[in-house]
């Protein structure tokens, strides 16, 4: 197995909760670095998906080119990623937190 090399990314501008018949899907818009990130995830930081008191968290986290890439603007390094969650993995899960270098934002659940 390949050693894991992403990285956070740098900034998580939205987060979104859409409610589905089998659980929940977890979006969420982040700001990379530069230019040409790619291999997005939202990587679960808790242990087999096991809320800690309540809280499921996820790391967004990209992998980015090795040569150099322009920054360019805030519009072109967007990039979104989602997970599904089943009900079962919802059953005790008060709040979703997702994580980034700088940010982090989370949803609790009404």
């Amino acid at each position: 197995k390949q050693p894991d090399t992403s990285v956070l990314i740098t900034s998580i501008k939205t987060l979104n909760i859409e409610r589905t018949p089998t659980g929940a899907i977890v979006h969420a818009t982040g700001i990379a670095a530069r230019q040409g990130a790619f291999n997005v995830v939202l990587k679960p930081k808790n242990t087999e998906e096991k809320p800690e008191d309540g809280v499921l968290t996820y790391e967004f986290r990209v992998l980015y080119p090795e040569d150099p890439t322009t920054v360019g603007t805030e519009h072109t390094r967007r990039i979104e990623a989602a997970r599904s969650l089943s009900n079962q993995t919802l059953a005790k899960v008060r709040t979703i937190r997702v994580v980034a270098e700088q940010n982090a934002r989370e949803s609790r659940r009404r």
